[in-house]
């Protein structure tokens, strides 16, 4: 009779080292996916941070495409963080959206709000 219960103990901590094993797998899982995450939300910094900015798509191809390197995702964010300049002409900034409209006009090209 005891060897029936060393047996049956044997297998509990059998099935505890797999859930043990599964257990681990599981937080390893969820681990690299956070990490994947941050990395990506870390990567594409730039285009969030420029995109109220005119020119938004560019900083996105350059942050896409150079991003990778530590000097394209640099020159990305400072690309994203810089003011814009009004064209020359007298061009007006739309308080709305962040565009700029030629002058004399009454309404925003992009938004059209007055």
């Amino acid at each position: 009779m005891t060897v029936g219960k060393a047996n049956g103990s044997g297998k509990i901590k059998e099935m505890e080292r797999g859930l043990t094993l599964i257990a681990k797998e599981m937080a390893m899982t969820t681990f690299w996916t956070v990490a994947l995450v941050i990395s990506v939300v870390i990567y594409f910094l730039p285009s969030v941070v420029g995109n109220h900015k005119r020119n938004k798509w560019a900083i996105f191809t350059l942050n896409l495409l150079a991003g990778w390197t530590i000097v394209g995702w640099v020159v990305a964010m400072v690309w994203a963080v810089t003011s814009e300049q009004a064209p020359v002409g007298g061009a007006l900034l739309c308080s709305e959206c962040g565009s700029f409209a030629p002058a004399g006009t009454k309404f925003c090209p992009q938004c059209g709000k007055a």
